[in-house]
């Protein structure tokens, strides 16, 4: 459900000072560093820089914005982060708190950044047709814009938010990385959230919530999220073949006109792509499609009956998603 998280804190320059003397240290960083030791998967750090500053001018600085990284995984020391977990994780980062500030108290550090997966065990085929699918998939989709450069990456990017689909098992190993049990053959779909999204949802008349990451450590908004932004380029339904998918239509319980006009419609896609499909419709057409589409478990993004042959279709991952 989630992975990782960032945070920071301000220290002033009383609580520096405290740090650095407590420590017996003229650098911040080995103080944090020793701090960090002291838990896995925490890693807290300042900017060279400044900490070259510190150990050479200490009264110059009133304030120090410290980084606090967090890899959930690591830190209880298992692949799936449940809803369930939140009150041992808020425990650890609380007792950070304290080594750090003194005070037993996690909200004192800021949340900017939160990354949410899924991991979808699947075939090494079945990968090369998902990252084919999302080259035929939308450039761009309201403020979210799709990059592919990379045949084992996609990108789904705007400010506040991204979404990334990658092979995780590859990533390593393009990295000269140790494979960890829990990422061999997974396809990762990961969501990051940024300061500003944090933000919005704070001040938004529609949410009005905190920036405290018990609110985001939550089943329903890992789906939501999944949900929301996969959707705009993946969807959730199955990935037929166009045969499989008309098929499919002229066999549903939909009046003949609408059957004829959904053939049409996928037949446009086939040819044409999904965009400029979206382009050839009008708005409201083009989402009354999709929706009974949706309703029969087909994606408008089809495969070639080549691909995937004996099958007449592919599992969408996300599929667990649909409301």
């Amino acid at each position: 459900m989630i992975h990782a998280a960032k945070f920071y804190y301000i220290l002033n320059k009383k609580e520096t000072f405290y740090l650095l003397n407590k420590y017996k240290e003229n650098s911040l960083n080995i103080v944090l560093e020793k701090i960090s030791n002291q838990f896995k998967g925490i890693t807290a750090w300042i900017s060279d820089n400044i900490d070259n500053m510190l150990k050479y001018s200490p009264n110059s600085i009133d304030k120090i914005f410290v980084n606090i990284s967090v890899d959930f995984i690591l830190l209880l020391e298992k692949a799936d982060i449940l809803e369930s977990d939140f009150s041992k994780v808020s425990d650890i980062l609380s007792k950070f708190s304290f080594e750090l500030l003194g005070e037993y108290d996690y909200n004192l550090l800021t949340l900017t950044k939160l990354e949410y997966r899924y991991d979808a065990l699947i075939s090494d085929e079945d990968k090369k047709i998902i990252f084919e699918l999302c080259k035929k998939t939308f450039k761009k989709n309201g403020h979210y814009n799709k990059t592919t450069e990379f045949s084992t990456t996609a990108y789904f990017q705007a400010k506040p938010i991204s979404a990334t689909l990658y092979d995780k098992e590859k990533e390593r190993v393009d990295k000269h990385q140790q494979v960890k049990p829990y990422e061999k053959g997974r396809l990762r779909y990961e969501v990051r959230l940024f300061s500003r999204h944090f933000s919005y949802m704070k001040y938004s008349q529609k949410w009005k919530m905190e920036r405290d990451l018990k609110n985001y450590f939550k089943e329903d908004m890992f789906k939501r999220y999944m949900e929301k932004y996969f959707n705009k380029f993946l969807f959730l339904e199955n990935y037929h073949t166009y045969e499989s998918a008309v098929n499919i239509i002229k066999y549903s319980g939909y009046r003949d006109a609408t059957r004829k006009s959904l053939i049409s419609f996928l037949d446009y896609v086939n040819k044409y792509g999904i965009e400029n499909a979206k382009k050839r419709y009008k708005p409201n057409t083009y989402k009354n499609h999709i929706d009974k589409l949706k309703i029969l478990n087909i994606a408008p993004l089809l495969v070639s009956k080549a691909e995937i042959a004996p099958r007449d279709y592919i599992e969408n991952p996300l599929s667990f998603l649909k409301k």
